[in-house]
């Protein structure tokens, strides 16, 4: 710094002028000191004039020359009397350029009509503000403008520091944007957001807790969480004070209900902290109520999975097991240990080729399920055949990832399926017997009609013989159609009635006698005292049948068959060894071969359904079964001997029938001798033989008889007879109009004519549904064909008497 004296005198007294001001500048040194004033800038007597810090202190103009800010004084009016170079870097301009010129010049176009008002504030005191500078290079600059008026010579000035606020506002808009994150991340998480302090005052919530709580999220700030009500009930507000009171963290999931009506399963995390010396809780809600809902569902179906006697098999994409219900353990034998792991191989049966496993495998590869039925093999080595499904299981990508396998047992039922069928089939030739028997029956019956006018007409002892074999043939035709029929059409199924065994045996040996091979021999032990039975005349017929059977298939080159009857006491003990039976009288219907005897392993098992021995096609395994079943449903048990290669004895064990008198339907009538007198009858039958011969057979026995070939032409004869008809004979089965319908419009016409129905397929005592039709008609008699002469006069006589009694004295 200069001497004083070497100053010019002029200098010298503004020096002295300006070190006695100094006092009054101390705040606009205290501010150059302090760094904030870079420049100065003085106005004096002769106007705004540039002064520099080195016409007062050198160590003063360095120091502002070296400001970080920007430093300059204007006049009253705003010109810029000095600038400093940091100054001059922030407008872009060259100092020589800027000091002279007028500071709104270096402002923004904005920010200029505020100038005027700052210069006014700066004189009267110290003033700051917020301005942005116009830069040379058209850009701008954020700035704060400190301004302080001085007074250090006329006119006043004023001293500007301006300070660069770029980075200052670079970190508020960085401050900013985080804040503004902040509150999007919040706002907009999937997590319920609350911040309160330890007296309950909400600071922070977002949308999801607001919908959790059933409120806004101005309801949630407005709330006092130390006395929400909502938050006793499940604990939240101990939970939030523990966590304020530990400072750790508390985690409660469970119920929750917001008061509202609105429950949910939530998962609450009160995290305390601090803030401004304050503990805050930071509560976190989680809505578990979908995911507790499907782990529930999830949880019941796996409840389901387990429980259902199905079996339900879970593989990896190339076919592991890794899941397996109890249900496949019940089916197959295998353990869930045992099985996952390996593949559905191991049920393999080898009743399926490599076609159809590669069938299979291709279809569920490509996506699409398999449905399909297969035979497989359990652990112990026993087969049974599964019905199954496999679905394909993709991942969100479309990948197959597994396999669901449902597998369900069949077997029983394509067994039952099996029956039903055969069972069908049975029915169905139940239904074709019945056929051929109506026409076999209308060809024998004019020939066991014919016997006796044969037996008249021809006297000689050649010709009867002839006449009486041909009598004894017809039986044995009619005999044979009866059991056919019977058996075929289940005649009296259902109705126990008293059955004789010895007739029954009889029945059995005459249809083995006519239908097995003649290398089979058949011999029948009957004792004239055997006991009778109470039952299904059908059922015990298909029993002995289907044993005689059996024994046939077990002497293919021929041998003896045995049928017995006989009468039975069983004692305590033999009671107790069948296990089943109790004291008492029973019946055993035996029946015994020659043939190759039966193994102890298919002794075992015979009488399960469907268990055959016999060559596919060849047998159904229903017989045996059936007869154990029909056994059983009437109280007996049956009893097996046999031995290889010496033949086999089942014995049929059955409740002895109590002592009553033999039904009278059994007994043979006396033949009757009733005499026509002339009296008209009318017979109506489609079959032209069984038409004449009855005619004649009539008209000997002195009645006069019309006859007519169907229901329509019977109606019109009964109708035109002069003479009221006596009697009609009617067969069931006619074409134009049937007997049921025939016998209606008789009915109509004459109420009380007596009516005898004839039929090839019902008979008196027959369940059949044509039976009851006939008897609420008034149809007492119906003659099953064939029938002899004898019968047909029998029934005649009946039916007259009858009417005879109904008339009126």
């Amino acid at each position: 710094m200069p001497h004083l004296a070497t100053l010019p005198e002029q200098w010298q007294a503004e020096f002295e002028a300006l070190r006695t001001r100094l006092t009054e500048a101390e705040e606009t040194l205290d501010a150059i000191r302090n760094g904030k004033v870079d420049a100065l800038v003085v106005a004096g007597p002769q106007g705004p004039r540039l002064y520099s810090l080195t016409g007062a202190m050198d160590d003063y103009r360095v120091f502002v020359e070296e400001m970080s800010e920007g430093a300059l004084t204007l006049t009253e009016s705003g010109i810029v009397l000095f600038c400093n170079r940091r100054f001059a870097e922030q407008v872009r301009m060259p100092m020589e350029q800027v000091v002279g010129s007028a500071f709104e010049q270096c402002l923004a176009p904005s920010e200029r009509p505020a100038l005027a008002g700052m210069l006014a504030a700066a004189r009267r005191g110290r003033t700051s503000c917020e301005s942005t500078l116009a830069t040379g290079d058209d850009g701008v600059l954020p700035v704060r403008l400190a301004l302080n008026g001085l007074s250090v010579a006329p006119p006043a000035a004023v001293c500007v520091v301006v300070t660069d606020l770029t980075e200052e506002k670079k970190r508020e808009a960085t401050l900013s944007d985080a804040l503004n994150f902040r509150r999007a991340l919040i706002g907009h998480l999937p997590i319920g957001v609350l911040v309160y302090d330890e007296t309950g005052r909400c600071s922070t919530a977002n949308e999801e807790a607001a919908r959790i709580f059933g409120a806004t999220v101005e309801g949630l700030l407005a709330m006092d969480f130390c006395a929400l009500e909502t938050w006793r009930s499940p604990e939240l507000l101990a939970a939030a004070r523990e966590a304020l009171t530990s400072e750790r963290s508390r985690v409660r999931v469970g119920a929750f209900d917001n008061g509202s009506g609105r429950s949910a399963w939530i998962e609450t995390r009160h995290v305390p902290f601090r803030h401004d010396g304050t503990k805050h809780v930071l509560l976190l809600l989680i809505d578990q109520t979908d995911t507790h809902v499907a782990q529930e569902h999830i949880e019941l179906l796996n409840a389901a999975i387990q429980a259902t006697p199905s079996a339900w098999v879970v593989t990896d994409a190339g076919g592991v097991i890794e899941f397996v219900n109890p249900g496949f353990t019940a089916m197959t034998g295998y353990a869930a240990g045992e099985a996952i792991g390996c593949k559905l191989s191991l049920l393999k049966s080898g009743r399926q080729n490599d076609a159809f496993y590669a069938d299979l495998w291709q279809t569920i590869t490509r996506g699409e399920i398999w449905r399909g039925e297969l035979t497989n093999r359990r652990k112990d080595g026993t087969l049974y055949q599964e019905q199954m499904t496999i679905t394909p299981v993709r991942d969100l990508a479309g990948r197959t990832t597994h396999f669901v396998a449902i597998k369900q047992d069949v077997t029983e039922h394509r067994k039952l399926e099996a029956q039903i069928a055969q069972t069908q089939r049975l029915e169905s030739i139940g239904l074709l017997a019945s056929g051929i028997a109506h026409d076999l029956n209308n060809i024998l019956t004019p020939i066991s009609l014919s016997v006796h006018l044969l037996k008249l007409k021809y006297l000689e002892t050649d010709a009867r013989q002839l006449i009486e074999l041909v009598e004894e043939s017809a039986k044995r035709g009619a005999d044979i159609v009866r059991q056919v029929l019977t058996f075929a059409r289940g005649l009296n199924e259902g109705q126990p009635v008293r059955v004789q065994t010895s007739h029954l045996m009889k029945e059995i040996l005459r249809l083995v006698r006519e239908t097995f091979p003649r290398n089979i021999e058949t011999t029948c032990e009957l004792p004239v005292d055997a006991w009778p039975l109470r039952g299904d005349i059908t059922q015990l017929h298909q029993v002995v049948l289907n044993l005689a059977v059996n024994a046939r298939d077990a002497m293919p080159d021929g041998g003896l068959l045995q049928l017995a009857v006989r009468n039975v006491v069983l004692g305590p003990e033999e009671a107790r060894a069948t296990g089943v039976l109790s004291p008492g009288r029973y019946v055993a219907l035996v029946v015994r071969d020659t043939g190759t005897g039966i193994p102890p392993e298919v002794v075992e098992r015979m009488f399960e359904p469907f268990f055959s021995t016999k060559p596919i096609g060849k047998g159904t395994g229903l017989g045996l079964s059936t007869v154990y079943g029909i056994v059983r449903h009437h109280g007996g048990v049956v009893q097996v001997d046999t031995k290889l290669g010496a033949g086999t004895e089942f014995r049929v064990l059955l409740p002895a029938a109590p002592d009553e008198p033999a039904d009278p339907g059994l007994s043979p009538s006396q033949p009757a001798f009733v005499q026509g007198a002339g009296r008209p009858i009318l017979v109506v039958d489609d079959e032209d033989a069984i038409r004449e011969i009855t005619t004649e057979i009539l008209r000997v026995r002195g009645f006069t008889v019309d006859a007519a070939a169907d229901g329509r032409e019977g109606l019109e004869k009964f109708q035109r007879a002069t003479t009221p008809i006596a009697a009609v004979i009617t067969d069931i089965m006619m074409s134009h109009m049937g007997g049921i319908e025939l016998i209606r419009q008789l009915r109509r016409l004459a109420p009380q004519v007596p009516i005898i129905a004839t039929s090839g397929m019902v008979g008196e005592g027959s369940p059949d549904a044509t039976t009851g039709i006939l008897s609420g008609l008034g149809v007492h008699t119906i003659l099953t064909k064939p029938y002899q002469e004898g019968a047909l006069l029998r029934a005649i006589e009946k039916e007259l008497s009858r009417a005879a009694e109904a008339r009126p004295e």
